[in-house]
């Protein structure tokens, strides 16, 4: 642990990594509690279950690989640290070309004419931030980022 000559200094090292422990640790749990609700509320809202999306192959969902450009895949997920202390997950994912608004949105709020359940709004950003305070997920990654970088946190 280094040495601190005045408060400011210790303040300023604390900063830092709450700031690298919310980029790596915490955002990544973010996604995580983003992918598990996109499951829920998105993937498994409607019937048809099963129909063709990004990372489905004949129909048969395949879960949520990666690199798919779905709206689970965490590669089209974006951290970004905002402000000292605050982090800000998007999901970037591309809509199809039927579309012009951001997919995350379209699914958030339902778009077109909201005849078909899977124009309803199916709010997967709202249940992973509910399943959060819930869980405080997000809290215990943060606790174990902040003790992998040598902090005695409890």
């Amino acid at each position: 642990m280094p040495t601190f000559n005045n408060i400011k200094e210790l303040e300023k090292y604390l900063q830092k990594q709450i700031n690298e422990t919310l980029k790596k640790e915490v955002a990544k749990q973010v996604k995580d509690e983003i992918q598990m609700a996109i499951d829920e509320v998105v993937y498994m809202s409607g019937e048809p279950e099963v129909y063709y999306r990004r990372g489905s192959r004949d129909g048969v969902y395949m879960g949520n690989p990666l690199s798919t450009g779905s709206l689970a895949d965490q590669n089209e997920m974006e951290a970004t640290l905002i402000q000292d202390g605050v982090l800000e997950v998007v999901d970037n994912a591309e809509p199809s070309s039927d579309y012009d608004m951001d997919l995350d949105i379209a699914i958030e709020y339902g778009y077109g004419t909201r005849d078909k359940w899977y124009n309803q709004p199916r709010p997967f950003m709202e249940t992973a931030k509910n399943n959060m305070r819930r869980s405080k997920s997000h809290v215990d990654a943060m606790k174990e980022g902040l003790q992998n970088r040598g902090l005695n946190v409890v």
